[in-house]
C-alpha cells in the first residue's frame, strides 16, 4: 500500500475570504493613517501565506512587532519592518522619512511613536474587523521580533497578510499582520464561508487524501469457529493424542478490531476455507 500524505502543505488552508475583506479595510485604514502625517502612500493588501510562527521570527530578526488582543481568545500581531518604521518616524518629526538601518534597539523617541502607532493601528483593527463582527482590539508593548512576548508556540502555523507600500520614501519591506491559525480558524466560525460559497478546491483535495487513506486502512478481520469448555480436571488430565470435540455453530461471528460485525457460514472457496457473511451486525450496514 501506497504511503498517503495527509499533512496540508504551508500552502493549503490559507483562503480565508471573510479575512480577505478585512484585509482591504485594513489597507485603507493604513494609507489614511500614513497619509495623516504627510505621506501619500498607497497600501494595498497582498498575498496571505502560512508559515512556521518560528520560521518567520527567524527570517525577519529586525521586525517591530505590535501586538492586538481581538477578543474571543484570537491575538495578532502586526511586524512592520525596522527600516520602514525608522523613515515613519523621521517623516514625523519633520525629516524626508528616508528608510535606516536596521539595528538591536528603538531610541526612546522611535519606542513612544511605536506605542502611539500602535494604539492607533488597534483603532483601525476594530474598523476593518467590523466587516465581520465588532471587536475591540487592545494594543501590547510594543518589541522587536527577537525580544517580543510569543504569539503562540514555535511550532504552531501562523497565516501570515502581507501589506505592501507603494509611492512611500521608507518603503522598505512589507507591512505583515500575523494570525496564529487555529486560534484564527475558531474566531473566524461561519464568517469564513463567504456569504455560502463552496467550499475551496484545496480543502476538497485534502479532504478526498483523508478518505482514500481512510479506505486503505487495513484491518484485522476475525472469527471463532468454537469455544468448547471443559473442567479444569479434565485440562490438567490432557495428554498428546486426546480428542476435544467441537460444535460448530451455524452461524459463526466474524470481527474486526475486536469487534463483530457480522454473522457467516462455513464453506470453501477456491480450494480454501472461506466465510460466507449471511448477516451483517446492525450498525455496520452501508
Amino acid at each position: 500500500m501506497s504511503a498517503a500524505t495527509l499533512i496540508r502543505s504551508p500552502q493549503e488552508g490559507g483562503s480565508f475570504p471573510a479575512l480577505d475583506r478585512v484585509g482591504q479595510r485594513l489597507a485603507r485604514g493604513l494609507g489614511d493613517y500614513l497619509a495623516g502625517f504627510g505621506c501619500d502612500a498607497e497600501v494595498k493588501p497582498g498575498p496571505s501565506q502560512i508559515s512556521g510562527y518560528a520560521d518567520w521570527l527567524a527570517a525577519h530578526p529586525s521586525a517591530v512587532l505590535i501586538p492586538l488582543r481581538l477578543g474571543r481568545k484570537l491575538s495578532v500581531q502586526i511586524a512592520i519592518p525596522m527600516p520602514a518604521l525608522l523613515g515613519m518616524v523621521d517623516l514625523f518629526y519633520g525629516g524626508a522619512g528616508a528608510p535606516a538601518e536596521a539595528r538591536d534597539t528603538l531610541t526612546s523617541a522611535e519606542a513612544r511613536f511605536a506605542d502611539r502607532m500602535g494604539a492607533r493601528l488597534a483603532d483601525i483593527m476594530g474598523a476593518a474587523w467590523a466587516a465581520i463582527e465588532p471587536v475591540k482590539p487592545e494594543a501590547g508593548a510594543v518589541a522587536l521580533a527577537s525580544q517580543a512576548a510569543p504569539l503562540c508556540r514555535a511550532s504552531d502555523p501562523v497565516l501570515v497578510q502581507h501589506f505592501t507600500l507603494a509611492e512611500a520614501p521608507f518603503a522598505a519591506g512589507d507591512i505583515c499582520v500575523l494570525y496564529p491559525l487555529a486560534p484564527l480558524r475558531t474566531a473566524l466560525g461561519g464568517a469564513n464561508d463567504d456569504g455560502g460559497a463552496p467550499s475551496s478546491e484545496t480543502d476538497a483535495d485534502w479532504s478526498a487524501r483523508i478518505n482514500a487513506a481512510a479506505l486503505n486502512v487495513r484491518l484485522p478481520v476475525r472469527t471463532i469457529f468454537a469455544r468448547p469448555e471443559i473442567s479444569f480436571a479434565r485440562l490438567l488430565s490432557l495428554k498428546t493424542g486426546d480428542i476435544i470435540p467441537l460444535l460448530l455453530p451455524q452461524h459463526v461471528p466474524v470481527t474486526v478490531a475486536g469487534r463483530q460485525f457480522a454473522l457467516g457460514n462455513i464453506g470453501e472457496a477456491n480450494g480454501r476455507a472461506a466465510i460466507r457473511i449471511e448477516k451483517m451486525q446492525e450498525g455496520f450496514c452501508p
